[in-house]
């Protein structure tokens, strides 16, 4: 179990399954692997509304090219696959690049169009970031963030970093989600 504290990894992440999944993404490039794979959601999940998603990019010096293509083809892979609310893209390191508001759906190559405009530079912030991200997510959405997760510059902690997307979401339902991309 991870949870144990003297655990150490004999080797890479092995996922191995067997499933009628019709939802299945691969995508490969130099050297980088991801996969997106859509399980039937259960009877809750089928229930559930988002109202609005926003894929929060990390665009800090660490991502290199190969990361970020990673990310904006799943961050795409994702967009095809909503079917409520409004879709927005920001990229975050020392600033924030951001499509402006949140487009519907059946706009939704906007967004697409402007991930592939994110590029990478500066460090990461991270705290300030997600912040931004609570901030235009709508009440009853969720926030998709891709990236590294390592803080850079700006606040560090953990914690704080949690106490203050919880403070920006000023009472906000959100779902919080994220997809780790890096080889750190």
């Amino acid at each position: 179990s991870f949870a144990e504290s003297s655990f150490r990894a004999r080797r890479d992440l092995v996922l191995d399954f067997e499933a009628e999944l019709p939802e299945f993404t691969a995508v490969y490039h130099d050297g980088y692997v991801a996969c997106l794979v859509a399980p039937r959601p259960d009877a809750v999940e089928a229930a559930r509304v988002t109202t609005g998603t926003v894929f929060l990019v990390d665009c800090s010096a660490s991502m290199t090219g190969a990361e970020l293509d990673v990310a904006r083809r799943v961050a795409a892979a994702m967009m095809d696959r909503l079917t409520t609310g409004t879709v927005a893209v920001m990229g975050h390191n020392l600033g924030l690049q951001t499509m402006g508001q949140a487009v519907e759906l059946r706009e939704k190559a906007r967004a697409v169009e402007f991930l592939s405009t994110l590029s990478t530079a500066g460090a990461c912030d991270l705290n300030r970031g997600v912040r931004a991200a609570m901030w235009l997510v709508p009440d009853g959405g969720e926030i998709v963030y891709m990236g590294e997760g390592t803080p850079t510059i700006g606040e560090s902690n953990v914690a704080k970093i949690v106490a203050g997307a919880r403070e920006a979401a000023g009472g906000k339902n959100v779902t919080f989600r994220a997809v780790a991309i890096g080889s750190d």
